[in-house]
């Protein structure tokens, strides 16, 4: 019975009206935010500048809505809402600043996209290095990762006064047709027949090329120091310059702290060829002797080298 068929997506709520409507695109790093992103693209939906094949997420707009100023940030939307009549921003790791994110973007639609846990995870391993997926602690870890982004993204989902799509990634790479079509209707736009089909011939799992531009072997980062009031060091993509800043996540004694982009200027670092990669996070209050520091690339688990340090006091 078709009835019980599992859907691709399950849409919840009504939009607000027919106003540009950002479209917000979250999920777990390595569990299908690509995908969904791609589509998005193939259905000529703007994704920001340099948001191209494998990955589909623009640098150039996460520096823009992740910076400090919220000022800055709101401008940015302000003018992608006058330029585009429909745009997303596809960002897995804004799972973990989300109400920031949400405050600053207003997006009128939120698509959450989830996979197996544990496919996810074992991707996630894979990306820092774990070929064989052989170490048990990291691929726990990971899956503990992903289970907690989950759980972010369903209290989200929860208190929502826009319309969310609840999408499976499993499903959806078994009936592409479906899921594009529930797409569109989600998002109450019209597609042309060559879009659509674009769209559905463009779903395909584990595409080699998307594996290879996601691995974490190509980030290079040390954390350089720790001190009462400061936590400090660099981080730098070693795919090229148009990769954009690697957003680093801060965990103090086991806890979130913060993230922060490492787009910093430091003379050692230009002198030496690399460029605005530097991060500096300032202290609102002074660190306890004893406390273990830990920096790694958000949204993936890998540290910087010399993470973890104590800071001794």
């Amino acid at each position: 019975m078709d009835v019980l068929n599992r859907k691709p997506l399950y849409a919840f709520g009504e939009p607000k009206g027919q106003e540009n409507s950002p479209i917000l695109v979250l999920g777990s790093a390595r569990g299908g935010t690509s995908m969904v992103a791609g589509v998005l693209a193939k259905l000529g939906i703007f994704l920001g500048e340099g948001a191209v094949s494998p990955v589909y997420e623009s640098n150039e707009l996460s520096g823009r809505l992740l910076g400090r100023s919220d000022r800055k940030a709101k401008s940015a939307v302000a003018e992608l809402n006058a330029n585009h009549a429909l745009w997303a921003w596809k960002r897995p790791a804004a799972v973990y600043d989300l109400s920031r994110t949400m405050k600053r973007m207003q997006p009128n639609r939120v698509i959450m996209v989830f996979r197996d846990p544990m496919a996810t995870a074992s991707r996630r391993s894979m990306s820092v290095g774990d070929l064989q997926v052989s170490d048990f602690g990291g691929i726990s870890e990971h899956l503990q990762m992903v289970l907690n982004e989950y759980s972010e993204m369903l209290a989200l989902a929860s208190g929502l006064k826009v319309p969310v799509a609840m999408v499976s990634y499993d499903t959806a790479l078994r009936n592409p047709k479906e899921f594009v079509e529930q797409l569109v209707a989600f998002l109450g736009v019209s597609a042309e027949p060559e879009a659509l089909a674009s769209a559905i011939e463009f779903i395909k799992p584990s595409p080699a090329e998307y594996m290879m531009a996601v691995r974490t072997q190509y980030v290079n980062g040390v954390l350089d120091g720790v001190d009462e009031d400061s936590i400090w060091g660099w981080v730098k993509s070693q795919k090229g310059d148009t990769e954009g800043p690697v957003e680093v996540e801060i965990l103090l004694n086991g806890e979130r702290c913060t993230s922060m982009l490492a787009n910093q200027q430091r003379n050692d670092l230009t002198g030496a060829g690399y460029g605005d990669c530097a991060f500096r996070f300032e202290l609102e209050t002074p660190l306890p002797a004893g406390t273990e520091v830990r920096v790694r690339v958000l949204g993936d688990g890998l540290e910087l080298r010399n993470s973890p340090l104590f800071f001794k006091g």
